[in-house]
């Protein structure tokens, strides 16, 4: 779809440079949170929405909220502004990869004290703990990834993909996903922490640091926002649990549990009196693993 010539005809502000923008993105005001600031964006390559702050959506949602139509409409505009082919070497950008290789400057995080090191001990991690459990790398000044948490994504044994956490807490992007066309499988087609899930049973939060705090049996959904394709991969492994979004995304959490629980699943809601379940004490996380047990 010609992204920049839709918003153009619609008199949409966008911006194809500057801040909050990276290449192969068109940026917008986010119509679905309070945004001043282009934090919404379309992935020209993958054709989704990702806004920083509240996360992925599909096209045709985004579309509709935009410019306030229907779902039809929003299908017959796609249609209407697709580019009609795609060049060869946009093929290239979007085609799955064959391996998925870490961010340049990746390395392995050791047992000696260092930014990373502290930052997990800030946070109340055991650091150790969460670096041989979940695999984790660091990155340091320098790349596109600088001064990040490297979180393998890993499905049946393979690294499919990545996301980059911020350490610092400045800069604007706080997780960072492993480019579109450099993944084996689209991280929004699968879930985190898959390959430790038993007895088909799991907890379903936002992010990757919720999982770490809770441990083996959660699994992260990469934001409040999910795919189809999420969707399928659940039902396919997971027959029930329990669903712990953030504080404040409770009716985000209900409306998943219901289409999970509509494809034959079996799950519940609990809910978090303030923060996330990454900042929960140790004695609430496994109070709410045990909810699966």
């Amino acid at each position: 779809m010609d992204i920049e010539k839709f918003l153009f005809d619609n008199n949409i502000t966008y911006k194809t440079e500057g801040k909050n923008w990276q290449p192969g993105w068109v940026q917008i005001n986010c119509p679905f949170c309070d945004d001043p600031s282009f934090h919404g964006g379309f992935n020209i390559a993958g054709e989704y929405y990702n806004c920083w702050h509240c996360g992925f959506k599909q096209l045709s949602t985004a579309i509709m909220s935009l410019i306030n139509i229907k779902f039809p409409e929003a299908k017959r505009l796609i249609r209407e502004y697709s580019v009609g082919f795609i060049a060869k070497d946009q093929e290239r950008k979007i085609a799955k990869a064959e391996t998925c290789k870490l961010p340049i400057g990746t390395d392995h995080l050791w047992k000696v004290q260092g930014t990373h090191w502290n930052y997990l001990t800030k946070r109340k991690f055991n650091p150790q703990k969460i670096i041989d459990l979940w695999k984790l790398g660091k990155t340091g000044p320098i790349g596109n990834y600088k001064f990040r948490l490297i979180a393998p994504v890993i499905v049946d044994g393979v690294m499919v993909s990545y996301q980059g956490r911020d350490i610092t807490d400045k800069q604007t992007l706080r997780y960072k996903a492993c480019p579109i066309e450099e993944e084996v499988i689209h991280h929004k087609h699968v879930v985190y922490g898959i390959d430790y899930v038993k007895n088909r049973r799991a907890i379903i939060v936002e992010g990757i640091t919720d999982v770490w705090r809770l441990g083996p049996g959660a699994i992260a959904m990469f934001g409040i926002e999910w795919t189809n394709e999420q969707l399928l991969f659940l039902k396919k492994r997971i027959d029930g649990g329990m669903i712990v979004f953030d504080s404040g995304a409770e009716e985000k959490g209900e409306r998943l549990m219901n289409e999970l629980n509509a494809l034959g699943a079996n799950f519940g809601q609990a809910f978090i009196k303030e923060g996330d379940p990454g900042n929960l004490k140790k004695s609430e996380a496994e109070w709410l693993m045990k909810l699966i047990d």
